[in-house]
């Protein structure tokens, strides 16, 4: 049976920030996260809802 690799939570979390910061450049409104799989939210999210 082949082993499954998964993330780091380091990893996860830098590639959510990233995701949400390249989001936040493109002036995105609406960022669905639902299907990471998170167990903490993000700081980098406080940037969507300062940003009104």
């Amino acid at each position: 049976m082949p082993k499954v690799r998964h993330m780091a939570r380091d990893e996860a979390c830098q590639g959510t920030e990233q995701r949400i910061e390249a989001a936040y450049q493109e002036g995105v409104i609406k960022l669905d996260l639902s299907r990471l799989e998170l167990t903490e939210v993000p700081e980098a999210i406080t940037r969507f809802l300062f940003c009104c």
